[in-house]
């Protein structure tokens, strides 16, 4: 959870609001979702798959600013799945991103 506030607010443009929501599921009452939303930079369609792998950053100058070394998002699909979760995204350049992560509510 740490990770994905501390990437919203990095790639949120100063002062952007950032979301945190958590919530039984709608579909499953024994799953709990939480989301991270940021309106920052977004990430583009084709680097949708690649955001979870090891070392991956995205190409782009704007992002050039921002310190990481891509190491992040593969720790926390890697400890998301650990607890038999799972963790998705749903992106649009410039507008922002949503990460959400489903876990057992037990």
């Amino acid at each position: 959870l740490k990770n994905l506030l501390s990437n919203a607010i990095k790639y949120s443009p100063r002062g952007g609001p950032v979301r945190l929501r958590a919530a039984r599921s709608g579909i499953d009452p024994g799953l709990v979702e939480i989301s991270v939303e940021d309106q920052g930079l977004g990430i583009p369609p084709g680097a949708i798959g690649r955001v979870f792998e090891k070392y991956y950053r995205l190409p782009q100058p704007d992002q050039a600013r921002v310190p990481g070394l891509g190491i992040g998002l593969a720790l926390v699909k890697s400890l998301v799945e650990a607890h038999g979760g799972t963790v998705g995204v749903t992106s649009f350049p410039g507008q922002g991103s949503c990460f959400r992560v489903t876990l057992s509510a037990a």
